[in-house]
């Protein structure tokens, strides 16, 4: 089932064609200065300061504790 080139062609030219009469144009809404600023914590304000402190996401935690013999721990190594 070996589609001819004139027909790959033709079907590719007409959806183009398509494509370019049927597309709308749409009317894009700016975004303002207020959106685009940076290191701004939102609902941080004057009238909210308990907003403006950053939380910690994922506070940190050893990988596992020196009871489960860790790869670097002391316990884990065997004396000579």
């Amino acid at each position: 089932m070996a589609v001819s080139k004139a027909m790959t062609v033709l079907s590719l030219s007409s959806l183009l064609v398509c494509a370019i009469f049927l597309g709308e144009e749409v009317e894009g809404l700016r975004i303002g200065y207020g959106s685009l600023s940076r290191d701004d914590i939102p609902g941080c304000s004057f009238m909210h300061p308990e907003n403006c402190y950053k939380m910690k996401i994922n506070p940190y935690q050893r990988s596992c504790e020196p009871e489960e013999r860790c790869r670097n721990s002391l316990s884990y190594r065997k004396n000579p």
